[in-house]
């Protein structure tokens, strides 16, 4: 006869609590540190631009060193500035899914394999005394496992690629 804590249904009690207590406490720990790992991206984003555009000093603050940036977001089918969005948090991934803020891309044009582009894009302007010194693009496209994200910086021209991150 099975003493009381060999019981299957003990056995299964232990188990259960063991697991709920475990997933609110990974729930919390998620739910907790979300904004810390929300800023850690923007962080990351801003530095790899300013690294592409070859402006990144370490031992510096970021937030000094972006004020050099002037993010913009273009609507891809007429050229012009859209207002109001913010190109620095700009996702391209959830864009990209969503069919009110994306178009589709025709399969013959679709050599990145992304099938869906969104209808604006952020582009990240360095001016100097001369005008537009660099340019900075994000692009993305089909990669071997998933899609892959970089930054380009072109010179004020757009003719050279001063760098890629």
């Amino acid at each position: 006869m099975p003493r009381d804590k060999e019981r299957p249904a003990q056995v299964l009690l232990v188990a259960t609590l063991v697991c709920v207590v475990c997933a609110l406490l990974v729930s919390t720990a998620v739910v907790l540190l979300r904004p810390i790992q929300d800023r850690n991206a923007l962080l990351q984003r801003q530095r790899d631009i300013l690294d592409v555009a070859g402006l990144y000093q370490p031992g510096e603050g970021l937030a000094s060193q972006f004020e050099k940036i002037e993010p913009h977001l273009v609507d891809l089918s007429s050229g012009q500035y859209v207002e109001g969005g913010d190109a620095v948090r700009f996702d391209i991934a959830k864009q990209s899914r969503d069919p009110r803020s994306s178009v589709p891309v025709p399969g013959e044009a679709d050599i990145a394999k992304i099938h869906r582009r969104p209808a604006a894009m952020p582009v990240f302007l360095v001016r100097g005394e001369s005008g537009i010194e660099t340019v900075v693009l994000p692009v993305h496209g089909y990669g071997l496992w998933s899609t892959m994200y970089a930054y380009v910086a072109l010179d004020g021209r757009g003719e050279r690629v001063k760098g890629v991150t």
